[in-house]
């Protein structure tokens, strides 16, 4: 009985502090390996990314924009480690490879993919084909301007602790439905990505932090 009155309060204590978040799940399958999700979790000032096969989640990372730092979990080891905004600068300092310029280009076809309506584009990073993709416009259906907005912010805060980045968010023409990106030839597919599903379901606080319970451990930097 105080077993049970004990997991009835940590429920309610987690489902109180529940914020309002957009959950994104994406299939991705590379070519020549495992397909698996990526999910992705924006609550407006935080960003969790976890990528999932057979079902299973074996580490997670946080953005929290209001602090500029990530969070690093390890499920597995039960270790986490924190950076902070010094260790993006040097990973700056490190070097880093972005594109300069991306631009978009109509193919002049439009397709419905796990029941979004879309419109096909090539997308051109400094000239080279690097990916098509299958846009649907922002809006309720989606995500609207507001919400692509907010999770541009959210992403490139993310993209700074990583040596690669993508292009600055937010000219795309519409939010990206399905993806297939070019190996540097322009015509071979290495990984295929799709939008499965989007919810707007409260998601307990508790989604972006170190799991509790005894056992972890925080890792130096």
């Amino acid at each position: 009985m105080r077993t049970l009155l004990l997991v009835l309060i940590a429920l309610f204590v987690d489902a109180s502090t529940a914020t309002a978040a957009i959950t994104l799940a994406l299939e991705q399958t590379p070519t020549g390996g495992s397909a698996g999700v990526t999910t992705l979790i924006y609550d407006g000032t935080k960003l969790r990314v976890h990528r999932s096969v057979g079902g299973r989640v074996r580490s997670f990372k946080v953005y929290d924009h209001a602090t500029k730092t990530l969070l690093e979990v390890d499920l597995e080891n039960k270790t986490y480690r924190e950076l902070t905004e010094n260790d993006a600068l040097e990973v700056e300092k490190g070097g880093v490879t972005a594109p300069s310029k991306v631009t978009y280009e109509k193919a002049g076809t439009s397709n419905t993919i796990a029941g979004y309506a879309c419109e096909v584009y090539r997308v051109f990073a400094d000239g080279r084909l690097r990916n098509q993709g299958c846009f649907a416009p922002l809006g309720p259906e989606v995500v609207t301007k507001t919400e692509f907005e907010q999770m541009a912010v959210l992403m490139e805060g993310f993209q700074r602790f990583q040596s690669w980045r993508g292009e600055k968010r937010g000219k795309e023409p519409g939010y990206p439905i399905e993806q297939r990106f070019f190996n540097p030839d322009g015509k071979t597919v290495r990984l295929i990505s799709v939008l499965k599903s989007i919810s707007r379901a409260p998601v307990p606080a508790s989604t972006f932090q170190v799991p509790a319970g005894p056992g972890w451990r925080k890792l130096s930097q």
